[in-house]
């Protein structure tokens, strides 16, 4: 006994079906997404996204419960058709941004410039493959795995630069995706901590050390008996950065010293 549902009596005429060349596919002209297999009864979603054919089982042999599954269905479908299509940038491409930016910056020095160029190059070759990584792929766990071992690895100073300019870079990324119409996202480089910079501790020579440096630097060339006789000048007198100017000029004989 068949104990399927077809379309009620009252709407199958304007719900006229069509049989597949097969025999085996029923399908309604007004509703274009639902189809019925017909040794079996069951309803059936179909779509098409970006050329390739979605066919997926509602679970049902009810023509009412099918239209209520095939709107979940469509729904489900068009939000991921839309996420997919969304516009999305890359760490290179966001390095790319990046870099245009700090060209074009005539505010910054050419040394400035080329230490952030130092930044980036020291990102790639500490992070293997992040050029290719979309941003929103990136993790704050990621961020702060990566940043340990490179704390390891340089300087405090120079490693707070570089987590600077990695922070920049997806930050100038983010603004791009969004103004395209994409997802806007937290910055994961946020997560990672800056190192503390410690103050070195400055260690005077004794007095005997200190007259030993003095007779080294008389002796050291023509010019020792004049310079040590300034090195003895400034740590016994001390003065300002003004003065020692001057007085530096006047004993080498030099101009516009700073």
């Amino acid at each position: 006994m068949d104990t399927t549902e077809n379309p009620p009596a009252a709407t199958r005429k304007k719900n006229t079906f069509h049989l597949s060349k097969d025999g085996k596919w029923r399908s309604f002209s007004r509703v274009p997404h639902l189809l019925q297999y017909v040794s079996s009864g069951t309803y059936f979603a179909r779509i098409k996204i970006r050329g390739k054919i979605i066919r997926e089982s509602l679970g049902t042999e009810i023509w009412s419960d099918a239209q209520l599954k095939l709107v979940d269905f469509l729904k489900e479908k068009q939000s991921a058709k839309d996420a997919s299509e969304e516009h999305k940038v890359s760490f290179g491409a966001a390095a790319e941004l990046f870099k245009k930016r700090v060209e074009n910056d005539h505010s910054m020095k050419k040394r400035s410039k080329g230490y952030r160029f130092l930044c980036i190059r020291k990102i790639e070759s500490s992070w293997p493959g992040i050029s290719s990584r979309l941003l929103g792929e990136i993790t704050e766990s990621e961020c702060r795995e990566w940043a340990t071992k490179l704390k390891a690895e340089i300087a405090s100073q120079y490693f707070n630069n570089v987590i600077g300019t990695l922070q920049l870079i997806i930050e100038d990324g983010i603004k791009e995706q969004k103004q395209q119409g994409g997802k806007a996202i937290e910055n994961p480089a946020g997560a990672i901590s800056r190192a503390r910079i410690s103050q070195k501790e400055l260690q005077l020579p004794e007095r005997d050390q200190f007259k030993k440096l003095v007779a080294a630097v008389r002796g050291g060339s023509s010019w020792g008996p004049r310079a040590a006789n300034l090195v003895e000048f400034l740590a016994y007198r001390g003065c300002y950065k003004f003065w020692h100017n001057r007085l530096l000029s006047k004993c080498i004989g030099r101009k516009n010293v700073s």
